[in-house]
């Protein structure tokens, strides 16, 4: 009796079954709960209550994310059933909560939205650009290649710029629809620094393509060349 009521007292995801079995239980509480709320079918298992079975076994935040909304108390009651976890009701910190369960680091979590950004800002400029999208594409990834990674607003003014601040190209030119391909740009460049704190890349450094072609001058006649040659005056 005792090993029963041990049993009844831990976490479902805690108690000695196979691992089949309990996917199933957990399936079937999820399936339970929804069909009380008047939204499932009750004892019609679906791909959508095996889903979340697996992601609980998997730690998988991506797919136990929506729980997190601050209006799914069903799906936090179930989580919390299964797992003893209790998640707060508010979105915010509840989606915290989940990510440090899942063991997901916040900066992993920034790089998952970056991603998203940069798909979502993809598709907006491809839809003006078109066919010239994948050229649009390249163009950005060569001049972050060439040490050109941070925008900057200036005098009215876009700037895409060198780490110091000391060269960079006019996206406000005519010609070259920057407002156009602008936010694809940033995102990307967003993604790109998340990714350079997070150690899976290094970040390229800028080398002016003159003072490479040529000796070396001296630091000050570098200064003034690059304030020529961009107008910038920092």
């Amino acid at each position: 009796m005792k090993a029963v009521s041990q049993i009844q007292t831990l976490p479902l995801i805690e108690q000695d079954l196979p691992r089949e079995d309990l996917s199933r239980l957990i399936a079937a509480l999820y399936n339970k709960a929804l069909a009380a709320k008047g939204v499932a079918t009750l004892g019609q298992i679906t791909v959508f209550n095996t889903k979340f079975a697996d992601a609980v076994f998997n730690r998988n935040f991506i797919d136990l994310e929506h729980i997190t909304n601050g209006l799914n108390d069903t799906g936090k009651a179930v989580f919390a059933e299964v797992t003893g976890v209790r998640l707060p009701k508010g979105q915010k910190v509840s989606r915290e909560a989940l990510r440090d369960w899942c063991g997901v680091s916040a900066l992993d979590d920034q790089i998952r939205a970056a991603h998203r950004e940069v798909k979502t800002c993809h598709d907006a400029a491809a839809r003006h650009f078109k066919d010239g999208m994948p050229k649009i594409v390249a163009m950005v990834q060569d001049w972050y290649d060439k040490g050109l990674v941070v925008p900057m607003h200036q005098d009215k003014k876009h700037w895409l710029c060198n780490r110091a601040l000391t060269a960079g190209m006019d996206l406000s030119a005519r010609g070259v629809q920057g407002a156009q391909f602008r936010p694809y740009l940033e995102a990307f460049l967003k993604l790109q620094e998340l990714r350079v704190q997070k150690g899976e890349i290094q970040e390229p450094l800028y080398v002016d393509p003159k003072a490479a072609a040529a000796p070396a001058p001296a630091i000050t006649a570098v200064a003034a060349q690059v304030t020529e040659q961009t107008g910038f005056g920092f």
